[in-house]
């Protein structure tokens, strides 16, 4: 659906001179979760992230995973500091989050997350996903749980 719908996003942004913001989201540490408390608690992590975003997100806005415990965004109207407002308001709301099986409870899980926009960070889909890829890797590398909007 990703691949279908980022397109049109974009040309919608360009065709209203609009910002697009694109970011990848990847839960932190996720495969700890999985190794460590199981498969079954990773998938609960999983579906409660997946529930929870969409109230931060407007009706003009997508997300869809991208793969494993990443996840991408699509902002439109948004730019670097609306876009980095909106993911961390997700951040906090995730953090207070409480996953509990028969045996184990965590919480405080975080995600990375690296935000490209159009057109400071590309004119096309993929500048500003291998902006958004760079920045989300140099979030994790500075410490995890943090947006980087820049380079």
């Amino acid at each position: 659906y990703l691949d279908e719908a980022l397109p049109n996003m974009l040309l919608l942004g360009k065709q209203t001179a609009t910002p697009l913001a694109i970011a990848y989201l990847d839960l932190d540490r996720f495969k700890l979760v999985n190794d460590t408390y199981g498969h079954a608690m990773g998938d609960q992590v999983l579906q409660r992230f997946g529930a929870l975003v969409p109230h931060f997100l407007r009706g003009s806005d997508l997300v869809g995973r991208h793969g494993g415990e990443e996840f991408c965004v699509a902002l439109i109207g948004c730019g670097p500091d609306a876009a980095s407002k909106r993911l961390k308001r997700l951040m906090d709301a995730l953090q207070v989050e409480e996953f509990c099986s028969d045996t184990h409870k965590i919480s405080a899980v975080t995600f990375s997350g690296g935000v490209a926009v159009y057109p400071d960070d590309g004119i096309d889909l993929t500048a500003l996903m291998k902006a958004a890829d760079r920045r989300l890797y140099a979030a994790k590398a500075a410490g995890r749980a943090q947006i980087w909007c820049a380079d």
